[in-house]
């Protein structure tokens, strides 16, 4: 048994990366999905959807859904800005793009398979919102009552998509971990109980391969479902979903993971001489550019997350790092204040608070914006942000923080493939880089050099408060901003009280990462030791067999 899930395991990622292969850009892309269910006392569910995205050839958007003996559809509807959809009673696929256009309706492809229908009506850059009650979502069972549900497909055309997914009780019951039990596969993300109602959202983009299939249990007496099935749920639903996934493997006490033990026991000794020697030679090739690295005094023309991505990858800076680098960028903008409400200097015990001011957001650049934005949601209603809220914020909504990390890395990383910086598509070690990615370590290097060793350079002619603002926000990157702010005092005495500011916005753009941070870090570890029963946290990419409703296929067409 355990073998064979070792095969299937290993079949599934197999699969992923042939998909991954054969799958080819699309034309239209659908950017992002919200999903919001709401749960009805007889066990249907009214679910509304909103595709945003853009579009630019064919004549409809669909995806496949499939109907058991229980499950119905009523009340299709759609609409595209003010303009509500005409629902059809039968739908044409082959119909033109004016035919279909602000019509939606259910194409029937035969054994209880329908596929949900729109027209794209215009091209462009659309926001569709759909809205549909499914009857008999969630069932009775003998100890519970629950569903397995897909909500996004596999086999979706139109990706990278972010999606994001949400559920409340019509009868606004809250729904907690004490009343229900939550799981979710298919999707890079989490699923987390959050103010009485469930929220679950991708961490990366789904892909041609990924699927958000969504199971929820509940304790009698929440709901009186129509439909009732004489069966456990654990037996009916929750096996069948299990199989295949890490779930399963942690509630068989990692049983399977006794076979990898056993291979990396063999395997261990043979690997550690190469890893080390492979290790070293990466350590020697990147001591020796730093090394040889000439001053440079410009800061980068890219986005920091360039610098990020690259000195991350090479263990030269932690993953945290951007978030106080970010932070510190919106200190020198002035869009966020700290505030020191003891007024007994910033060493001294304050509690390290945020104003959180009023700007106009479309004037902040892109990737400030999104720090900004977690920021401000943090904060109370009186725009202070304080530890506190810091630390509750990013408990209770880890995935908004980590995605922000991943999505700095991975824009990052983008533009270092954009600039053709690696041989391979790999920043991980230095012999992966091209000679593009060498010269940008180089200059990464020469900035890091140039900063800690300015007291010691003959011409200096660098004595404005902007350019000191850009060069602690990358000095606070490479770890060295307390000695930098220690250089810049040296050389120019009578800018001492700035450098007292600017070792104010160090400590507490430090120190707001350490809030941030080291509390996302810890719901993650307490996701993954109770995922396995239902308490919610990171979801599994495997598994969620048995599933009802959904399909295979979406997107466009």
């Amino acid at each position: 048994m355990k073998i064979n899930k070792l095969l299937f395991k290993a079949g599934f990622v197999l699969s992923l990366l042939f998909a991954f292969a054969f799958s080819v850009s699309a034309a239209n892309n659908v950017e992002n999905i919200r999903i919001d269910v709401t749960l009805n006392k007889d066990g249907s569910a009214l679910i509304e959807q909103e595709w945003r995205g853009t579009f630019f050839e064919g004549t409809e958007c669909y995806y496949e859904f499939i109907c058991d003996e229980f499950l119905e559809i009523e009340d299709f509807k759609v609409s595209m800005g003010n303009r509500e959809y005409k629902t059809l009673g039968s739908w044409d696929v082959t119909a033109s793009f004016s035919e279909k256009a602000y019509k939606c309706g259910l194409n029937y492809i035969g054994r209880d398979t329908y596929e949900v229908c729109w027209g794209i009506s215009d091209y462009g850059g659309n926001t569709y919102k759909l809205s549909y009650t499914v009857k008999n979502m969630l069932l009775g069972y003998d100890d519970s009552d629950g569903f397995n549900f897909r909500f996004i497909n596999p086999g979706m055309n139109t990706g990278p998509t972010d999606a994001r997914i949400t559920f409340r009780m019509a009868d606004g019951t809250p729904i907690t971990d004490e009343n229900c039990n939550i799981w979710g596969f298919g999707y890079d993300g989490d699923i987390v109980f959050y103010n009485g109602f469930v929220e679950g959202n991708t961490l990366y983009p789904l892909s041609y391969s990924n699927h958000m299939t969504i199971m929820m249990q509940f304790e009698k007496g929440l709901f009186d479902p129509t439909s009732f099935i004489s069966e456990d749920f654990e037996t009916e639903v929750k096996e069948p979903a299990f199989d295949g996934s890490y779930y399963d493997d942690y509630e068989e006490g990692f049983d399977i993971f006794a076979v990898i033990t056993v291979l990396m026991i063999v395997l261990v000794f043979g690997c550690v001489a190469v890893g080390l020697t492979w290790a070293i030679v990466q350590k020697v090739k990147k001591n020796k550019i730093e090394k040889n690295a000439q001053y440079v005094r410009d800061v980068p023309k890219e986005d920091i997350n360039v610098a990020y991505s690259l000195l991350n990858a090479l263990h030269d800076c932690e993953e945290g790092d951007i978030i106080s680098a970010r932070i510190l960028r919106l200190i020198a903008k002035g869009i966020i204040t700290p505030v020191d409400s003891e007024d007994k200097g910033f060493l001294s015990g304050k509690k390290v608070s945020f104003r959180i001011n009023t700007v106009d957001e479309n004037e902040i650049e892109h990737w400030d914006k999104k720090i900004y934005a977690i920021l401000k949601a943090s904060a109370g209603g009186d725009g202070i942000l304080e530890p506190l809220e810091m630390k509750l914020y990013c408990r209770d909504h880890p995935s908004i923080l980590r995605a922000f990390l991943s999505r700095c890395k991975l824009s990052g990383e983008e533009r270092l493939d954009e600039l053709k910086c690696s041989k391979k598509g790999r920043y991980n070690a230095v012999t992966y880089l091209s000679e593009e990615g060498i010269k940008m370590l180089s200059d990464l290097y020469g900035l890091k050099k140039y900063l800690k060793e300015f007291s010691l350079i003959d011409e200096r002619t660098v004595n404005d408060t902007y350019i000191w603002q850009e060069y602690l926000i990358y000095a606070t990157l490479f770890g060295i901003a307390d000695e930098v702010a220690d250089q810049l005092v040296k050389v120019y005495p009578q800018l001492e009280p700035q450098v007292t500011v600017y070792r104010r916005d160090i400590y507490f753009a430090r120190t707001c990462r350490h809030y941030m941070y080291s509390n996302m870090m810890k719901t993650e570890h307490a996701s993954r030791t109770s995922a396995s029963y239902g308490s919610g946290g990171r979801v599994s990419i495997g598994g969620g067999g048995g599933f009802r409703g959904g399909g295979f296929g979406g997107g466009t067409r």
